[in-house]
């Protein structure tokens, strides 16, 4: 076969199958009363012909001929007639509503029997954009012992629900947030789609940037499980998934869930480090996402469970997993594993002058208290008994009055005069039991 006719047939293949994924997504998410429905059906038909043809044939002809035959039936085709609208109510809330989670909890039970490890240790599963209506309970149920969940970006208000759920949560959004790189052995990822242009004619796949944003935060050799609707492994998203993963286990999703979503699920190895991770793609597995417009080939979760995995030896540390916003848990945390009130109760320890009783001048004035504050004599804890203690800090502050005064010049003309005073202040700063911050002055 000439080169040319290798390379055409190959650049072919590869825009064919993305025009597959659309026109897949189109017979399957859009209404059936929308422009150009039965076209869409007919179209695909027409490519898998053309594919098969082009497959077979010898010239370059052939292919400009199925191209001409493709483009001629959308000649007054406008895409401007469709918006995320043109898509059925139930599939654009499943994917436009953070609050609608397209996987069943049987479903999670099902992946959670897949992994298995031999070592008594921790096992760390991250969501990194957790849908509210998510349980990972019953995942967790069916994972080794000592599984450790970790959901992030969770919005604020969502907060509640999620930790009920969840281990550890991290609020606010992956922008900001500070987490541990190739620490968790699987991760749990179920993008949003996106279903409406940015611009005139270009589509930003939300999916393509979250996928590629969290690859980071599995250690070589754990699991990614993704959800993602079959029609949306386009080249770009395949070609990430290939060149960091490996092992693919494609499953579909059975009955109403699969009805309203067209979502599969897949298991992948992350690559081990290596100079080739993230260049290097096995064909055979870049192809099995490549094809999955036909799902008469994927096996149904239902007939066919995922095959065990092991997970990957030895334990990593998650030593970093803060949210954007600091919530309260979390700084409690923080504080709590800082060694913040060691080191204060150290500071509180002063020598004693002496254990002879001491008989100073009494009353103090304002001058000899200021400078018995200032000294840091009297700081300290105080003890009132039965586990109560105060905690006192003298010192004197700077305090500035003013006053306004009107006076009359050599003219004649009132004038104001500003007059300001500064003078020393003694305040005892006193921190109660409760925590509470009092200042006597």
């Amino acid at each position: 076969m000439p080169e040319e006719l290798k390379a055409q047939k190959s650049n072919f293949y590869g825009i064919a199958i993305d025009m597959l994924n659309a026109l897949s997504e189109a017979v399957f998410g859009f209404e059936r009363n929308v422009p150009y429905y039965n076209t869409f059906i007919s179209s695909k038909s027409m490519l898998l012909e053309a594919i098969k043809n082009i497959k077979e044939s010898d010239t370059l002809q052939t292919i400009v001929d199925s191209i001409d035959d493709l483009l001629q039936a959308y000649e007054e085709f406008d895409y401007n007639e469709y918006s995320v609208y043109s898509y059925r109510s139930d599939f654009r809330s499943a994917y436009t509503q953070r609050n609608e989670c397209t996987i069943d909890e049987f479903y999670l039970q099902m992946i959670g029997r897949t992994f298995k490890t031999d070592e008594d240790r921790a096992i760390r599963v991250i969501d990194p954009r957790p849908r509210m209506g998510e349980s990972i309970t019953g995942f967790k149920a069916l994972m080794p012992e000592n599984t450790i969940t970790y959901a992030a970006a969770v919005p604020e208000n969502q907060g509640a629900i999620t930790k009920q759920k969840f281990d550890k949560v991290a609020l606010g959004t992956l922008k900001g947030s500070v987490i541990s790189n190739d620490a968790f052995d699987v991760m749990f990822l179920q993008p949003p789609i996106t279903l409406e242009k940015q611009s005139e004619k270009l589509m930003i796949k939300k999916e393509k940037d979250l996928i590629r944003d969290t690859i980071k935060y599995l250690r070589p050799n754990g699991y990614l499980v993704l959800v993602l609707p079959h029609f949306r492994f386009y080249k770009d998203i395949a070609l990430i998934l290939a060149k960091n993963f490996t092992d693919f286990q494609i499953r579909q999703f059975s009955g109403a869930a699969f009805e309203r979503t067209g979502t599969v699920f897949l298991i992948a190895k992350r690559k081990a480090k290596s100079k080739d991770r993230g260049n290097e793609v096995d064909p055979k597995e870049y192809q099995k996402l490549r094809h999955l417009y036909n799902l008469d080939k994927v096996t149904n979760i239902m007939n066919e469970n995922f095959e065990e995995v092991q997970l990957p030896a030895g334990e990593e540390v998650v030593k970093y997993f803060h949210g954007s916003i600091l919530d309260t848990d979390e700084i409690k945390n923080i504080f709590e594993n800082s060694g913040s009130m060691s080191s204060f109760w150290k500071a509180q320890e002063v020598e004693k002058l002496s254990e002879n009783p001491q008989n100073p001048p009494l009353p103090f004035n304002t001058g000899q208290l200021g400078l018995v504050l200032t000294s840091g004599a009297l700081d300290g804890v105080v003890d009132e008994g039965r586990g109560y203690y105060h905690v006192v800090k003298g010192r004197v502050v700077k305090k500035t009055d003013s006053e306004r005064d009107t006076m009359t010049n050599a003219q004649g003309q009132s004038e104001m005069e500003l007059v300001e005073t500064t003078s020393n202040r003694v305040e005892i700063n006193v921190l109660l039991p409760d925590g509470t911050h009092k200042v006597l002055a």
